[in-house]
C-alpha cells in the first residue's frame, strides 16, 4: 500500500498524481494509521500470549501437584484396613480432598490459558507464540487422555494440536517409535507382523522380513509381533 501511494505521487502524468499536497498527506495518513494499528495489535497479542503462557505453566505445575497428591492418597488408602479408626483415615481423605481441589484449580488455569491464547490469535492471527503455546498445552492434554485411556479426548486434543502446531510437532503426531534389537549370537532374522483387531480378536498380518540383528526398526503406533529366527 505504501508503494502504491509513492508511485501515484511520482506518476509522469499530472492528472494521475495527487491533486495537491493535502490529498497526498491524507493518503499517507491512511497508510500510517493502518501501520500503527497493526503494530498496536501485535503488541496487544504479544501481551496476551505472555499471560497465556504463564497460565499454561501454572496448569503444568498444578497437574504435577495433583498427580503427587493422588498417588500418595492411593498408597495410603491401600495401606488402610476397613476397621482402622476414622482419625487414621482422615489424613488420607484430606489428601483426596486436596487432589480434588487442585484439579479444580488446574482446570481453571487451563481455561484461563486457552482463553488468553485464543484472544491473542484473534487480535493478531499471525501470533506464532500463542499458536506454539496452544499446541504444547493441547499436546499435554492429549498425552493425559492417552494415559487415562480416553479415546474421545484423545481425538479432540489431537485435532487441536494439528491445528496449531505449525509443523513443529509433526514427528510426534506421526507417532513412530524406534525399537533397537540385539541378539546373542547376532545375525537373527527379524520378521515384523502388524497386529490388528478383526472381529474383536487381535490377529497378526503376514508380516515381512526386516533384516538381521542388530537392527533398529521404526514402527508406527499400534501392536506388533516380532519373530526372530536363527
Amino acid at each position: 500500500s505504501l508503494e502504491e501511494v509513492c508511485m501515484k505521487a511520482l506518476a509522469c502524468a499530472k492528472e494521475a498524481r495527487y491533486q495537491d499536497a493535502i490529498a497526498f498527506h491524507e493518503a499517507m495518513q491512511v497508510f500510517l494509521d493502518g501501520t500503527l494499528e497493526a503494530e498496536r495489535r501485535k503488541e496487544e497479542a504479544a501481551h496476551l500470549a505472555r499471560q497465556g503462557k504463564e497460565k499454561a505453566r501454572e496448569y503444568r505445575r498444578l497437574a504435577e501437584l495433583e498427580e503427587k497428591l493422588r498417588l500418595k492418597a492411593h498408597e495410603e488408602l491401600a495401606a488402610l484396613r476397613p476397621h482402622d479408626a476414622a482419625e487414621r483415615k482422615a489424613a488420607t481423605w484430606s489428601l483426596e480432598d486436596q487432589a480434588a481441589h487442585t484439579r479444580q484449580q488446574r482446570m481453571q488455569a487451563f481455561n484461563d490459558a486457552t482463553a488468553l491464547l485464543h484472544s491473542a490469535i484473534n487480535v493478531d492471527p499471525g501470533c506464532a507464540v500463542a499458536k506454539e503455546a496452544l499446541a504444547d498445552l493441547y499436546w499435554q492434554r492429549f498425552e493425559e487422555a492417552e494415559r487415562a485411556g480416553n479415546p474421545d479426548d484423545e481425538t479432540i486434543y489431537r485435532s487441536l494440536v494439528e491445528r496449531y502446531h505449525q509443523g513443529r510437532l509433526a514427528k510426534l503426531l506421526e507417532g513412530k517409535g524406534l525399537l533397537s534389537i540385539e541378539t546373542d549370537p547376532p545375525g537373527a532374522a527379524v520378521f515384523v507382523h502388524r497386529v490388528v483387531e478383526r472381529g474383536r480378536r487381535l490377529e497378526e498380518d503376514e508380516g515381512h522380513l526386516f533384516g538381521a540383528t542388530p537392527a533398529k526398526l521404526e514402527l508406527p503406533i499400534g501392536h506388533h509381533l516380532l519373530v526372530l529366527k536363527k
